[in-house]
């Protein structure tokens, strides 16, 4: 696992640095959170982007 601070010489090695040695796994889920930082809503990798449109108006 590489990581570094934004702006340093180890943040930009860290970003290039090969693909092989990349373990995290990342969620399919987009999770919405409102302007105070609670939570409101997700959606699944499956979800339509028509679908998740119709479902954010609703925050707007």
């Amino acid at each position: 696992v590489y990581y570094g601070r934004a702006g340093s010489a180890d943040g930009a090695q860290a970003a290039t640095t090969d693909d092989q040695d990349y373990l995290m796994e990342h969620s399919g889920f987009v999770y919405v959170m409102g302007p105070d930082g609670r939570y409101l809503t997700h959606f699944g990798p499956d979800t339509s982007a028509e679908d998740m449109a119709k479902a954010l108006r609703q925050y707007l």
